[in-house]
């Protein structure tokens, strides 16, 4: 029976599409240093490596089982990597209108075939559309990393590591940073990994056609982190410059990890300045903007994580009445590998309207292949 729900799922994973990253709030408190070593992409997020099955099946879970494809059922040879993601949305809106949710936010498979150190990584599947869904791949590259080595070059499309790169792509640091929903542009990017170091350079330009993305800036981006000897804590410096038909904007900005082992508390935090200039309005002034994340994870026994965000953007900050600011609580539960529970609970105020805020909860159900 079980072997038969993962196939159900794994099929229809190719019917729909949504979008997830990485969960940053397992990096340092799991005793991983890296997301690239939970997933085959170096930014985070996707298909999981070996590693990171057997973490997701032995330590992140309520009850311990199997992390591997299928629940072990089948396993792939290690030069053809597959797995996938479904997550199932429902919740409810309230601003100046009432909007219920309910809908399929991701199903997608992910396939690595593999020939020596070079792979081809594809997440393929349908996105949601106005007449519908359409099928296609909103990430595929290919990657150059030999065995055993501390650096790999790519080429193809992906998002350009940068900032937390959170699992929630409705969080500031992601959808005011050209990270939203199938914003991932083409490129470029090199890394490299050091003793408690990693660097990551991507080059990337817009999606060709509306068809394929809304991706719309090309531009640089550079991430660097260093951690600590106990990797307990890291700092990340990083900056991004894209330009548009409209826009020009530049960014600089980093982030802080910080896991307390003693009281089961993992902070992260990230802030990001900007200068925003207007290719077709020449005598426009430019804006300064502000992008600010503050996040504390506490994690609980049986596969319990409960965390308090606050975030902030300031559009311009010459601007009155021009900021976003948002509240939320988040629990996540893992009671089985491959299967978590997620409920997300926001109050978000434009401006100055602390009175009427903007307020979003919803729950949230994954299973991953």
């Amino acid at each position: 029976m079980r072997v038969i729900l993962s196939v159900a799922i794994g099929l229809a994973a190719l019917a729909l599409a949504g979008r997830a990253e990485a969960y940053p709030q397992f990096q340092l408190s799991t005793g991983t240093d890296s997301c690239g070593q939970c997933h085959f992409n170096p930014g985070g997020g996707g298909l999981l490596t070996e590693y990171g099955r057997d973490e997701a099946g032995s330590t992140l879970s309520m009850i311990e089982g199997d992390g591997r494809f299928l629940h072990g059922a089948w396993t792939p040879p290690s030069s053809f990597q597959i797995g996938g993601d479904l997550r199932f949305l429902g919740g409810v809106r309230v601003g100046e209108d009432t909007e219920t949710l309910a809908f399929p936010m991701q199903a997608e498979l992910y396939l690595r075939p593999r020939i020596g150190p070079l792979s081809l990584y594809v997440a393929a599947g349908a996105r949601p559309s106005r007449e519908g869904f359409a099928a296609g791949s909103r990430e595929h590259y290919l990657m150059y990393e030999p065995e055993e080595s501390d650096w790999y070059v790519r080429a193809g499309r992906f998002y350009p590591v940068y900032g937390l790169r959170s699992q929630d792509h409705t969080s500031y640091v992601r959808r005011h940073l050209q990270m939203y929903l199938y914003e991932e542009p083409y490129g470029v990017g090199y890394g490299r990994y050091g003793a408690g170091t990693e660097l990551h350079v991507s080059a990337f330009t817009k999606t060709p056609s509306a068809e394929l993305g809304t991706a719309q800036d090309s531009g640089v981006a550079v991430y660097y982190e260093r951690r600590n000897d106990e990797s307990t804590a890291a700092y990340a410096a990083q900056t991004k410059l894209t330009l548009s038909d409209t826009d020009r904007r530049g960014w600089i900005g980093g982030v802080y990890k910080r896991w307390m082992e003693g009281s089961k508390l993992l902070f992260l935090a990230e802030v990001d300045a900007g200068v925003q200039t207007f290719a077709d309005a020449g005598d426009a002034d430019p804006r300064l903007q502000t992008i600010g994340y503050v996040g504390a994870t506490y994690f609980a026994k049986g596969g319990l994580m409960i965390g308090g965000v606050l975030q902030s953007y300031d559009e311009d900050l010459l601007l009155k009445n021009s900021t976003r600011d948002a509240l939320e609580l988040n629990v996540q539960w893992f009671p089985y590998p491959h299967l978590e529970l997620h409920l997300l609970a926001r109050a978000e105020v434009l401006g100055v309207a602390f009175g009427d805020p903007i307020t979003l909860v919803v729950t949230q159900l994954h299973y991953y292949l």
